[in-house]
């Protein structure tokens, strides 16, 4: 496993400069397009002179909105920043997007789900060690 572990290496293109670009495009994804439907919203609530709604820009905590909306938008970054790793991965490094994640030709779902298995028992132990 080790083997095709380190031949990852040599896929795709590695340039320092394509490293440096891809933290940038990652970047760009996350802060600025990732903020736009947040931003869109934050204006809204602030523009609809409805005095039940309000935002607090210092903590960007709503008020008088469901507070599913405010959840959407703000993971809503989080979906545009794994775009951008998308977009880096596969066109600026030229690289399949699984080969992130494993150095197969398939992702092993059997492997992962023991990993999860593992991971849950681990955070299950350790959540009943914390209540003693």
């Amino acid at each position: 496993m080790n083997i095709y572990y380190l031949s990852l290496a040599s896929l795709g293109k590695n340039h320092w400069w394509r490293y440096a670009l891809g933290l940038v495009v990652i970047a760009i994804f996350w802060q600025v397009l990732g903020a736009i439907p947040l931003g869109i919203m934050i204006m809204f609530i602030l523009g609809d002179n409805n005095p039940a709604t309000n935002v607090n820009l210092d903590t960007l905590k709503f008020e008088g909105i469901d507070s599913l909306w405010p959840y959407l938008g703000i993971n809503f970054t989080l979906f545009s920043m794994l775009a951008g790793v998308f977009l880096t991965v596969r066109f600026l490094h030229q690289r399949h997007f699984t080969s992130v994640i494993t150095p197969l030709a398939s992702v092993n779902w059997m492997l992962m789900l023991k990993g999860f298995f593992v991971f849950l028992g681990l955070i299950g132990l350790a959540t009943l060690l914390e209540t003693l």
